[in-house]
């Protein structure tokens, strides 16, 4: 679990201290109780006088008690755009921040502005924030272990940094002018404020200040910037790019992306790469030139940088990815094949450079530093005029995997301007498990990329000008001995010269060579050597000479043992002008060679099969460093993965000034290889260059380009939509750095183990049940790898298969229909994308618009993201049918969930066996009719009391209270199980204290569990929930929820939180047992069963006045009652705390208990307030 809190406005103040409701009689023990408008003016004013001397003392040590300027509104869910278009037609509200469903803060808003909204029945409730809403203290303490020194603060709207920081001289609690301990800088106009402290102390004492202040809006770590190469090697290579497979089939139609300009932000670029080198236009720092071939901008953020790139460089070789493009007429003649073929994914597009090095460590260029705000002073760099750059490629990013200021600035800029794509890399702490991915990726409205692995075909060419190919681990050769102790698979280091053998292994005997060095010729007169693979040692002699000696004696491969103790085998190379023989040519480490070599001097013979190539030479293979979702709010991430593992490229040699020449611009010199999700994310920004092309030049419409077609201009949405709706599912993934490569079987929600031994074939065949799950969305793999190019050119070529739409809108409880005629059995898949509005850093619920994908046929319906229940977490869905029956109709469904900022505009891609979208007007069917469970009512079921689902399939179980019957169920992550029970008066009467008992019994999933009378509980709508950590101690762990004692039909729902399978007991009883586990017949787990809490001493319980201020009829009346405070301290795993505002279905009046946002357990009583309230005018 996510850290959600459990309990209403935890970090909001106590009801006592403030809070609007509207309504009366909302809490039982209250209903009969009044006082004096008098009465509730002084505490208003009381509270307004502890503002005050909160921000004039400058100290706030408890966040989440300490109260600030501003206030939460509540509103009925879903939201229409019209209740907030009234509320903010009002002067007192300038912006309203969202918080979650149903849920927005106005940080300024004056508790007059409050009273007014709830009196006029524009919002349920409000309720005074605290300064916790401005910090996330989880992410505070990470940086204090981490020694990160820098925060961001963020001022409110319209306020000027420099000026800001100007007043903190001489004025407000720091006296800048005073210190040295601390520094705050900020750009002119720019809201944002970097503060810089190296001492601990000092930096507690700053945040303390900080957060009081009513002009500071939020306080972040400013973490630093990493490269997202995951190891890199200068090695050079004339091998294919990973991207040659949608490169050359969109080439083929003419699209190599002319016309568009990719910026790049990265470490440097050399220009005189001749994959970038324009003899005639010169590039200069700082200076648009529209007229280079390859270079239009080159733009630093310091006067002191003057560009370039350290040789090797991270930048060089990320910008040749996306666009490098070889001078033809420099390149000598038995290069240019291979020169060529490294071009980038985009050849013909052209570059904005954003050069980001740290001036700090101008030596290595080898670290970043970004802009405060990317939205105000990165993307409008490239963005506006003249450059007209509408794809941003950044091979970057700091290891959290929050929802930062820097992921908001993302979609802050996509929304402003819809048609930029942003492209952020995943990250490489894959290896590191679940929630890796890297903020900026975190964001919404970018396209986050993982890592796949590469094809052997193109690594082949690499051993033949590359001085380090592939070491020990990636070939392999197979060994048997006739007295079958040895039989395996050792790994070795194929040579740089020879036979590699990729099409024709060699499978040959071994003999020894005489004599061992085979540095002089061999004797032929004793051995017979034809044919076989001869075994040397190293030494004496050169590796070719040796070679040469094998080949003359008839061997037709040479085996050699390394002298040295390391376990990676030398790799064997040539001098310029050798004679190097044509056999089959490795080396092995020195302590597998020699068990070799005893086994031959025993008598016995030994049999190899060489090369084996690992599994681990497969584009369908997840790399085991690439970054895993999902992020802190349970979105899934990556979005698309691209080949990421040893892609060949551009090369830095240090200089801007230096000419190519045939000499350098060659493979040894202007290529290198690299791996990490850096070098997939520009595979994936050239891609993207590609589909605006096919757009604009209007390839989209089949068979027509732009003289014939209509041009669009695509918006990010759709560019996303179109990638991923042409995804390829991976099956599975190898880690490279194991000792056996062990393979992985890759399945919707995570790895499960598979023999090493196994084929990327039979792994296939084990998750085909799970593809269809692993195509709607996974948080190791995203919707896939990127795959377009075949798809795009057959529906150019054939004019079908291919729906886009970007024109779509929706808003709450809006529907659009798009349905298609089925021509033959095959495969169908839909991806709905919307640009979401910028979710608020430190909210529990970072979508802001939902919007639903449902896909209806006559005898099946499909969610989007393969979940059971509408998926309310992302803005990507995506639906895959794998055998759409011919001569049936698919309908596609969007709808709007809930869109309180709207309407939400929508793009929609569909790839099928289909000609052309069709009317649904005549389509009423309703999805497998909805099993007989249900009343088809206008292509909608209404299911069935005890039926639910949209096509009535899921059951709602039966609970019962009489015969305590335990119920053992399986329950998926994402997805729900409902159960149902009811609750009569006679029942009270009979028996006292109902109860929910359930446990997790087994499975690495981590469940939650919520009731909630009268209707399905949701993730926002619920009376009680256990959300306790499942998967902090192993093991069964166990939970209880009490039943309110009142009469009606009670739904409880158990969902999957993350991100495994698991399996719970659960059962309805009025048992006495004090443990659940006393009921199921579990075995408790004492870090997680809850125990009963004993009844607290005298000393132990405090007793406080609670006061609501409750408005009717617009009069303000005080009730007051007391309450008993007990401190509730419950051990939680690590998860990122998020604001209790969320909850809005717990009393209000509960929240008088301490700490219980941090609790494990709360229940709230049948009569919520933020339910019952009457809601007509909303």
């Amino acid at each position: 679990m996510l850290g959600r809190a459990v309990v209403l406005f935890s970090l909001l103040l106590p009801l006592s201290e403030s809070a609007y409701i509207r309504g009366k009689g909302l809490f039982p023990d209250l209903s009969d109780f009044s006082a004096t408008p008098e009465v509730a003016d002084q505490t208003k004013d009381a509270h307004k006088d502890q503002v005050r001397r909160v921000e004039s003392s400058a100290s706030c040590q408890d966040f989440d008690s300490c109260p600030i300027r501003g206030w939460a509104f509540f509103m009925k869910v879903p939201t229409r755009h019209d209740q907030l278009d009234r509320i903010l037609e009002l002067s007192c509200v300038d912006t309203l921040h969202p918080f979650g469903p149903g849920v927005f803060a106005c940080y300024h808003c004056t508790d007059e502005c409050a009273s007014s909204l709830v009196s006029k029945q524009l919002v349920l409730a409000a309720k005074r924030l605290t300064a916790g809403m401005k910090v996330d203290e989880d992410v505070l303490k990470k940086m204090e272990m981490d020694g990160v020194q820098k925060w961001r603060v963020e001022l409110k709207h319209g306020e000027d940094g420099a000026t800001w920081v100007e007043n903190q001289m001489t004025s407000g609690p720091f006296s800048l002018q005073d210190r040295t301990d601390v520094s705050m800088k900020a750009e002119k106009g720019s809201k944002y404020v970097i503060v810089t402290s190296n001492s601990a102390q000092t930096r507690q004492q700053l945040l303390s200040d900080l957060v009081t202040q009513s002009h500071v809006m939020m306080v972040e770590p400013f973490l630093p910037v990493q490269l997202a190469n995951y190891d890199a090697s200068i090695i050079v290579s004339g091998a294919p790019p990973p991207s040659s497979t949608s490169r050359d089939s969109m080439g083929s139609i003419g699209i190599k992306g002319d016309g568009e300009v990719v910026s790049v932000g990265d470490t440097g670029l050399d220009v005189s790469n001749c994959y970038f080198y324009d003899p005639d236009e010169q590039v200069r720092v700082n200076v648009y030139n529209g007229n280079n071939r390859k270079v239009v901008l080159y733009r630093t953020l310091s006067s002191s940088n003057s560009g370039g790139d350290a040789r090797g460089g991270h930048g060089t070789h990320v910008t040749g990815t996306v666009l490098g493009n070889v001078l033809d007429n420099i390149t000598a003649s038995q290069y240019s094949e291979v020169m060529e073929d490294n071009n980038g994914v985009a050849e013909n597009a052209k570059v904005a450079f954003i050069d980001l090095q740290d001036e700090s460590t101008t030596d290595d260029k080898s670290s970043l530093e970004i802009p405060a705000s990317l939205s105000e002073g990165y993307f409008p760099l490239f963005y506006n005029e003249p450059v007209n750059a509408r794809i941003s490629s950044n091979s970057w990013g700091s290891s959290s995997s929050a929802y930062s200021t820097n992921a908001r600035d993302v979609d802050t800029f996509v929304v402003n301007n819809d048609d930029m794509v942003a492209v952020f890399a995943a990250g490489n702490e894959g290896r590191a498990g679940s929630k890796t991915v890297n903020t900026p990726g975190t964001c919404k409205n970018c396209i986050t990329v993982g890592a796949s692995l590469n094809t052997y075909e193109s690594f082949e060419p690499l051993f033949e000008y590359s001085s380090s190919p592939p070491h020990n681990g990636y070939v392999g050769m197979t060994v048997t001995s006739s007295n079958g102790e040895i039989s395996g698979l050792y790994n070795v280091t194929m040579a740089t010269f020879g036979n590699h053998g990729f099409d024709n292994p060699l499978r040959a005997d071994v003999v020894v060579a005489s004599p061992l060095d085979a540095c002089t010729s061999l004797d032929t007169s004793s051995i017979d050597y034809t044919g076989k693979m001869v075994l040397v040692e190293r030494g004496t002699c050169t590796f070719v000479t040796k070679g040469v000696k094998v080949e003359n004696a008839g061997g037709i491969g040479m085996l050699l043992v390394d002298s040295s103790d390391s376990t990676r085998a030398v790799t064997m190379g040539s001098s310029i002008g050798d004679s190097t023989p044509q056999i089959y040519a490795c080396s092995i480490s020195k302590e597998k060679g020699k068990e070799l070599e005893a086994a031959l001097s025993s008598g016995y013979s030994l049999n190899i099969t060489y090369p084996i190539l690992r599994p681990y030479f497969n584009r369908n293979l997840v790399a085991a460093f690439s970054s895993r979702g999902p992020t802190n709010d349970l979105r899934i991430k990556p979005d698309v993965i691209a080949p990421g593992e040893y892609v060949y490229s551009s090369f830095a040699d240090g200089s801007m000034t230096s000419v190519p020449t045939a000499s350098t611009c060659t493979p040894n010199s202007a290529l290198r290889y690299e791996k990490g999700t850096s070098m997939a994310t520009p595979v994936t920004a050239g891609s993207a260059a590609l589909l605006r092309q096919y757009f604009k030049d209007g390839y989209y419409n089949p068979g027509h380009p732009s003289v014939n077609g209509s041009p669009l201009l695509p918006q990010a949405a759709l560019i996303k939509a179109m990638m991923v709706a042409t995804a390829a599912p991976l099956v599975g993934a190898v880690d490279e750095g194991s000792a056996a490569n062990a393979l992985t079987a890759l399945t919707g929600a995570g790895f499960g183990r598979i023999d090493g031994n196994n084929s990327i074939e039979q792994v296939a065949a084990q998750t085909a049940l799970e593809r269809e799950q692993v195509v709607a969305g996974s948080f190791i793999q995203g919707f896939g790898r990127l795959d377009f190019g075949h798809t795009l050119t057959t529906a150019f070529q054939s004019g079908r298969g291919l729906y886009v739409s970007q024109s779509g809108r929706v808003a709450t409880g809006e529907k659009s229909e798009t349905c298609f005629d089925i021509e033959h059995d095959g495969p169908f898949k839909v991806a709905l994308v919307w640009t979401d509005q910028p979710g608020t850093v430190n909210s529990y619920s970072v979508l802001v618009n939902d919007l639903d994908l449902e896909v209806v046929s006559e005898y099946a319906t499909w969610l989007g993201n393969g979940r059971t229940t509408p998926d309310e977490r992302n803005n990507v869905e995506s639906v895959y049918v794998g055998e759409a029956k011919g001569g049936t109709t698919m309908k596609v469904v969007v709808k709007g969930g809930n869109v309180p900022f709207g309407p939400q505009s929508f793009a929609l891609v569909a790839v099928g066996n289909f000609s052309s979208d069709t009317s649904c007007a005549a389509s009423t069917f309703c999805p497998s009719s909805c099993n007989g469970r249900g009343t088809c009512v206008e292509g909608v079921c209404e299911c069935e009391e005890g039926y639910t689902g949209t096509s009535c399939a899921e059951v709602i179980t039966t609970l019962s209270a009489t015969d305590e019957h335990v119920l053992a169920r399986n329950v998926a992550p994402e997805a729900w199980l409902f159960f149902r029970f009811e609750v009569s008066d006679t029942l009270l009467q009979t028996l006292s204290g109902l109860q929910l008992d359930f446990a997790r019994t087994s499975g690495r999933g981590d469940p939650d569990y919520y009731l909630r009378r009268g209707a399905l509980p949701s993730l926002s709508e619920f009376d009680s929930s256990d959300v306790e950590c499942d998967t902090c101690s192993g093991g069964q762990t166990s939970g209880r929820l009490s039943v309110p004692n009142v009469a009606g039909t009670y739904y409880f729902g158990v969902y999957g939180y993350c991100c495994d399978a698991a399996s719970i007991e659960v059962a309805l009883s009025n048992s006495t047992a004090l443990d659940p586990c006393e009921v199921l017949g579990c075995t408790p787990t004492p870090s997680s069963s809850p125990t009963p809490s004993p009844t607290p001493a005298p000393e132990d319980t405090a007793s406080v006045v609670s006061v609501a201020l409750i408005i009717t009829g617009g009069v303000v009346v005080v009730a007051v009652a007391a309450f008993a405070i007990v401190q509730v301290v419950v051990q939680r795993r690590r998860r990122r705390r998020v604001p209790a505002i969320m909850q809005r279905t717990v009393p209000v009046v509960q929240l008088n208990a301490v700490n219980l946002h941090r609790g494990s357990h709360s229940s709230g009583g049948s009569d919520d307030p933020l339910r019952t309230l009457p809601t007509d005018a909303l």
